[in-house]
């Protein structure tokens, strides 16, 4: 028996006899002492129990912002995309040979965002900064991970095999469908709580929707797709750490190669939406 028991009579005939006690620089075993170290331990892995289902409850929560954030009161306007703004401008003709869906970590964008503001003087592109990212950066709402876009991307002649992500973004398809029109506020709003600016979709729309899909619903329906097909996790962190987790929270990804930069990470697909190794980072 493990430990000792205390001095207790034995049976006799008139008599009574004991067993000798342990000498008293032993610690003697104390049954209450037992049971609250017991019941202290069950309600200890009780909290971590919890706590490792908070955790968990986050970050499936992030997939499932579209469903639980509060859209704007009003109708966003003037969200447009000018074509002849863009920096790089139209490929139509690149093809598309796997897409990488671009997921970033709001807090990060909007204080970056905030530097921006802080610099400029022009009053016009102050305004328009402001009101474009009102919602995701200046409103009540809180985001964790959100969808920057899903891009078609191009290996430029080589095979998925040999094909290294491009850094040169004029070679990639853009601008597929031109300057294109400001969608209907009713067809952007569905997703704002995915990607919390109409502005944005508007530009990912343009930019890259446009390419490969015959209509702005289903660019953006494919998007929310995937992107709520992943786990994410509760806050930032340096990008082996984000790797390590995006992996062991989201078993379809332990085998593939995923990349970053900044606060932005990036999953790839190939032209059947299914998930492959992202190309590596031309040198």
């Amino acid at each position: 028996m493990c430990g000792f028991v205390d001095a207790m009579p034995l049976p006799g005939i008139g008599t009574s006899t004991t067993i000798p006690q342990e000498p008293n620089n032993m610690a003697q075993r104390n049954p209450l002492t037992h049971k609250n170290s017991s019941h202290y331990f069950s309600r200890l892995l009780l909290l971590i129990s919890v706590l490792l289902t908070f955790i968990a409850l986050f970050s499936i929560s992030q997939t499932l912002q579209a469903q639980s954030c509060k859209l704007p009161d009003s109708a966003a306007t003037d969200y447009d995309f000018a074509m002849a703004k863009d920096n790089f401008g139209p490929n139509p003709n690149a093809t598309t040979d796997y897409y990488k869906m671009a997921v970033n970590w709001s807090e990060d964008y909007c204080t970056r965002l905030s530097i921006t503001l802080a610099s400029e003087t022009d009053p016009t592109t102050l305004e328009k900064l402001h009101k474009d990212n009102a919602f995701q950066c200046f409103s009540d709402q809180q985001f964790g991970w959100v969808l920057h876009g899903l891009w078609a991307s191009s290996c430029d002649g080589k095979g998925l095999g040999r094909c290294t992500d491009l850094k040169d973004i004029r070679k990639h398809p853009r601008f597929c469908g031109g300057d294109l029109p400001q969608l209907p506020y009713s067809e952007i709003e569905p997703y704002l709580c995915i990607s919390p600016s109409a502005a944005l979709l508007q530009a990912e729309w343009e930019k890259h929707g446009a390419c490969d899909f015959t209509s702005a619903t289903d660019y953006f329906e494919k998007s929310r797709q995937l992107f709520t097909a992943l786990r994410y996790p509760p806050t930032t962190m340096s990008h082996q750490k984000l790797d390590r987790w995006m992996k062991k929270n989201n078993p379809q990804l332990a085998n593939k190669r995923l990349l970053y930069r900044g606060s932005e990470m990036y999953i790839c697909y190939n032209t059947a939406f299914e998930l492959i190794d992202c190309p590596r980072i031309a040198n």
